[in-house]
């Protein structure tokens, strides 16, 4: 029996080395990604509108390139389509659908700014042109994001919309990605930055730095459990804050501990291994000077989390956390407001 015991541990463990293995070859990951991408698509409202087709990477200037496509096979529907949802987004958002597009690349497929370029277009009638074709990019010398548009008249296309596209346009919405929010009123920004009088430029530049450092003190460069310490990347601290947290653990799935196989076989004493994932948060704050609401100044802090999966080593791929998941992962949002809510007002 003990012999039988054994055989089965010896082979799982193989089993489930040559799975680790075999999720870190270059292909799963490339799915996992487009995967990642399209349920957030799809989880977002805008899957309804922009499907993905392709990403592939270029060697020669070392950007990777994504490829969606307006869903509307109508032509005289792509631009009007396009526009409301423009607006539309924004409104609900206070964000640039560009914007969110272009950073949910560069959080999915882990590449900076600079390397993510995305390309939108219409591929129903491969014997027409695109009725409407979008380039985004990251354009250096403004830093930031921008978009570009190339429109084209379309010969025998419709300029008309039938009853029943009228309806679908006019109940086009998107969900709403949710920000954590914070309202300052102009004495309180002046109190919390010791700067007075305000000065819309200089609040958002001290600001930044007083938040760098809240995240800095909230991910220290220490030691955990197992042996990781944090590494943090900061990627923006001009026109908004952003910065990613990684290797991290038991952040946001704070009561994970070693499964039952990884406890028997003591998996995770194998060099370079363990049982617990890695966690990895990006923080996005923006400070919108534009939003005084009574005299109010607002920042917005957006935040995702990925994670790597069962036994791991040091350099496993990050992925989109699974469902079973959120409810850490909104735990952890409402313990990080009320922490840097405090932070902010009392020091």
């Amino acid at each position: 029996m003990q012999t039988f015991i054994f055989c089965c541990a010896f082979f799982f463990a193989i089993g489930v080395s040559a799975q680790t293995i075999a999720e870190g070859t270059e292909s799963e990951t490339f799915q996992q990604q487009l995967t990642a991408y399209q349920n957030w698509l799809t989880e977002s409202g805008l899957g309804n509108f922009i499907g993905l087709e392709s990403r592939y990477c270029s060697k020669e200037s070392a950007l990777t390139h994504l490829a969606l496509y307006f869903k509307n096979n109508n032509p005289s529907l792509i631009e009007p389509t396009w526009n409301r949802l423009k607006q539309h987004f924004e409104k609900v958002n206070q964000d640039k659908i560009e914007r969110i597009l272009h950073h949910k690349l560069c959080l999915f497929f882990e590449v900076s700014d600079q390397e993510a370029n995305i390309h939108i277009h219409w591929r129903y009638d491969l014997s027409n042109a695109s009725p409407l074709e979008v380039d985004i990019y990251y354009d250096a010398m403004k830093n930031e994001v921008v978009l570009e548009e190339q429109k084209k008249t379309l010969l025998g296309a419709s300029a008309q919309l039938d009853q029943a596209e009228l309806l679908a346009f006019n109940r086009l919405e998107v969900a709403k990605t949710t920000p954590l929010v914070f309202t300052f009123t102009r004495n309180q920004l002046s109190r919390i930055l010791n700067a007075s009088p305000p000065n819309p430029t200089m609040d958002k530049r001290l600001l930044f730095q007083k938040i760098y450092g809240f995240l800095l003190n909230l991910h220290p460069k220490k030691p955990s459990q197992y042996g990781r310490i944090p590494e943090i990347f900061l990627r923006d601290s001009i026109k908004e804050l952003r910065l990613d947290a990684k290797n991290l653990e038991k952040v946001v799935l704070r009561d994970e501990s070693p499964g039952f196989w990884c406890r028997l076989l003591r998996l995770d004493q194998l060099p370079g291994r363990t049982c617990i994932p890695r966690e990895m948060l990006t923080y996005r704050v923006v400070f919108d000077e534009r939003a005084l609401i009574d005299g109010r100044i607002t920042l917005r802090v957006y935040l995702d989390f990925k994670m790597t999966s069962g036994l791991t080593t040091g350099d496993a791929a990050y992925r989109a956390y699974h469902e079973e998941k959120k409810k850490k992962f909104d735990e952890y949002c409402e313990r990080f407001k009320m922490a840097m809510h405090h932070f902010l007002l009392n020091g």
